[in-house]
C-alpha cells in the first residue's frame, strides 16, 4: 500500500489541497461561533427575564399587602432581570415619584 491515505475515489490527498481543507474547517468553526453567540445572548436574556418576573411577583405579593404594586410588563420584567434589586428599587422610585 501507498504511504499516502487514499479515498474511495482512488484519489490521494495531495499537499496542495490541505490549505483549502484547513480554510473550510476554519470557516465552519467561525460560522459556528457566529451562530452560537446570538443564541447564547437570547438564552441569557430569557434567563434574566425569568428572574425578573419571579422578583416582581414576589415583590407584588409582599407589597400588595400595603396597596403598592408594580405592573408586570416586558419592560419592567427585563429591567428587573438585568438590574436585579437596584432595578426593583428604581422602579419603585419611578412609580412613587412620576
Amino acid at each position: 500500500m501507498d504511504a499516502r491515505a487514499s479515498f474511495s475515489g482512488g484519489e490521494a490527498l495531495a499537499a496542495e489541497g490541505l490549505p483549502i481543507y484547513m480554510l473550510i474547517i476554519f470557516i465552519l468553526v467561525l460560522a459556528g461561533g457566529i451562530v452560537r453567540s446570538p443564541l447564547t445572548l437570547a438564552w441569557r436574556i430569557l434567563q434574566r427575564s425569568a428572574i425578573g418576573l419571579v422578583l416582581l411577583m414576589i415583590f407584588n405579593a409582599l407589597a400588595g399587602l400595603f396597596g403598592f404594586f408594580l405592573p408586570l410588563n416586558p419592560y419592567t420584567i427585563v429591567f428587573c432581570g438585568f438590574l436585579g434589586l437596584p432595578g426593583l428599587i428604581t422602579l419603585c422610585y419611578l412609580k412613587t415619584w412620576i
